[in-house]
């Protein structure tokens, strides 16, 4: 039924009520498609929430994870980049490595993340039958643009330590 007035609506919800108390049509079950469409979007919305917040913190233990690695990383490395220092090199030159290092790191890994997700996607898709391919292309971008700042962020605190660090100390 499509009602269009709350006068009708009214009327015509008591004429149903009265119908469904009727012994044939005890397995009749009666429903407001607004109000069900509006449950739908609200548990959609709930999901989307709880896997955003999922994935935030998924990239926020990846974040410290590459922030320790990197660390330990330049600290194994502190009599080479002590050289390179005794050999001309500046602290900020020295730095822009380190950071452009982090960046194309994670940003390698993030181009193959965002293939392979595509790759596995389809299969799935194909497994499922499925007709139709969804693209998400600011969201894939996002991700490959994003993943270097992610790098270069994560390198940032190691690589201010290793460029504030004695040259002398560093050789030993």
């Amino acid at each position: 039924m499509n009602i269009t007035s709350d006068v009708e609506q009214q009327e015509t919800m008591e004429e149903v009520q009265s119908l469904i108390q009727q012994p044939q049509y005890a397995n009749t079950i009666l429903y407001n498609r607004a109000e069900e469409l509006n449950d739908l979007e609200e548990q959609l919305l709930q999901r989307f929430f709880i896997l955003f917040l999922a994935v935030g913190l998924i990239i926020m233990f990846t974040i410290i994870g590459l922030m320790n690695s990197t660390a330990s990383s330049i600290k194994e490395r502190i009599q080479e980049l002590s050289m390179l220092r005794v050999l001309g090199y500046t602290k900020k030159r020295l730095f822009s490595l380190l950071l452009l290092e982090g960046a194309l790191l994670t940003g390698t890994v993030g181009i193959f993340a965002v293939g392979l997700s595509m790759i596995s996607t389809y299969c799935l898709l194909q497994s499922l039958d499925a007709t139709t391919f969804p693209s998400m292309p600011l969201l894939l971008g996002g991700i490959i643009v994003f993943s270097p700042l992610i790098g270069m962020g994560a390198v940032l605190f190691p690589a201010l330590w290793v460029t504030r660090q004695d040259v002398m100390k560093g050789l030993r």
